[in-house]
């Protein structure tokens, strides 16, 4: 890298070089990559200045189609642990380290040769950021996986599934589902990489006090699935009766909140007395305006009614029975995949005969990623027990309906199989834009220059 000045301003000019056509040097390096195109500029060369003088053209480079690769939390931290062994709380098997080693390498190798992206989530900073020794050098993985790419929050995944389907419902000619890993994400998938990893990256820093909470919601939302699993055990239910039940789990919210709504513009229109419990229940409930299921009635009652401006109250209570309706439970990926996940836990806790057992506290997490994540993957990493899980009916029939490979993490040998056939069937001329762009694609430490804390092993 070589910094010039041009007008007052700094940049930074990135190899290879190439002979300059003016000067004749061996000083023309990349200026800057963008989505979908790139600047060269000379390093001894003046290409702009006030008066306007040359300035360099966009050089055009082609279209990417990535393949999105979604990593567990426990898939980056393998990677982390077996390339910083001072991590490690138990030491690892020599044959497991350099096997995540390797693994990391490959990722990172189809990285910069733009064939794939590891978008980072909200699932992957509640298990990763609640551990200080851990989560600096899993947050520089994330980074330098993803390029700046991060699946939205599930709840808004959800909201947008249901309004796909909504439109497809008032015009049948619209998909009822678009399985574009775009329209679910923060960034660019299909982007050129930048040169800094710091460019257009998200900010996965987690504060200590934010770190905090986390823990606490998460001890608190454990707490509950183990007294809901508990429950289970006793059994008493088929299989599917226990789908229909964890199925209605959205119809039921989103009545309960056409309910809260009705009880709030009640009070506030007409001066309607309201029961303190029920005002107690609107206040923690009805946050704000932007409350995710608020939002989502709001935008369905849009669709409904052509943006009319007066609130219909045929139409409204049509939207509510809509979206709290079977067509929305049984067509909408995220809330038919959901129910299938808890179903399956369930089935486990009662085969266990009511004998003690915890839950994994990760299981929560798992099913919101597998439901709401899954869909728009070409492959998802899950640990051993939901890959047999999901090889189970129903949940086998489900999963099979859609393009994401599922590997279990006990198995890196198939999921490095699979990237290297990636590699493999690469187009040649990709790979000939990639040398071009960004020279040879050489194997580095992730972790060079990140400050080192001390450690307890």
């Amino acid at each position: 890298m070589v910094c010039v000045t041009i007008n007052g301003d700094k940049f930074e000019i990135y190899p290879p070089f190439f002979d300059c056509v003016r000067c004749g040097k061996k000083t023309l390096g990349v200026l800057h990559v963008g989505v979908r195109g790139y600047i060269r500029a000379c390093c001894e060369c003046p290409l702009f200045n006030a008066k306007g003088g040359e300035i360099p053209p966009v050089i055009n480079l082609p279209a990417l189609h990535k393949k999105v690769i979604y990593l567990d939390q426990h898939v980056i931290s393998g990677m982390a642990k077996a390339l910083r062994p001072e991590l490690q709380r138990s030491k690892m098997e020599q044959h497991v380290q350099e096997a995540w080693i390797q693994l990391y390498h490959i990722l990172d190798r189809l990285r910069r040769l733009q064939l794939i992206v590891c978008p980072f989530s909200m699932h992957h900073r509640r298990e990763s950021f609640m551990d200080d020794r851990l989560y600096k050098y899993l947050n520089t993985l994330y980074k330098r996986l993803a390029n700046g790419v991060e699946f939205f929050d599930a709840l808004r995944i959800q909201s947008i599934q249901v309004m796909q389907y909504t439109r497809h419902h008032l015009d049948p000619s619209l998909p009822a589902f678009i399985d574009n890993p775009q329209t679910v994400v923060l960034g660019t998938i299909n982007s050129w990489e930048r040169y800094s990893l710091k460019a257009g990256m998200q900010d996965y820093e987690w504060k200590p006090e934010g770190a905090k909470l986390m823990r606490e919601q998460n001890e608190a939302a454990n707490k509950n699935f183990q007294t809901i699993y508990d429950r289970w055990k006793q059994g008493g239910m088929s299989i599917e009766d226990r789908i229909e039940e964890e199925s209605k789990g959205f119809s039921t919210m989103v009545r309960k909140i056409y309910a809260l709504l009705l009880v709030k513009s009640a009070s506030e229109q007409f001066g309607l007395p309201i029961d303190p419990r029920m005002a107690r229940q609107v206040e923690e409930e009805l946050v704000d305006e932007e409350h995710a299921y608020i939002q989502l009635v709001d935008d369905a009652y849009r669709l409904f009614s052509d943006g009319a401006m007066l609130i219909n109250p045929y139409l409204l209570r049509q939207t509510i029975d809509f979206l709290a309706g079977d067509d929305v439970r049984k067509n909408v990926p995220c809330i038919r995949i959901e129910p299938l996940l808890w179903a399956a836990l369930a089935r486990q806790a009662a085969a266990t005969k009511g004998r003690k057992e915890a839950i994994d506290p990760g299981d929560f997490n798992d099913i919101s990623a597998i439901g709401n994540i899954m869909p728009y993957c070409d492959v998802m990493t899950v640990d051993k027990a939901w890959h047999g899980r999901l090889k189970e009916n129903p949940a086998s029939n489900e999963v099979k309906g859609y393009r994401a490979k599922i590997i279990s993490r006990s198995n890196l040998q198939e999921l490095m199989g699979y990237l290297d056939e990636i590699e493999r069937t690469a187009p040649v001329h990709l790979l000939t834009k990639v040398q071009e762009v960004y020279g040879n694609i050489e194997d580095e430490d992730p972790f060079i220059g990140l400050e080192a804390d001390t450690l307890q092993c």
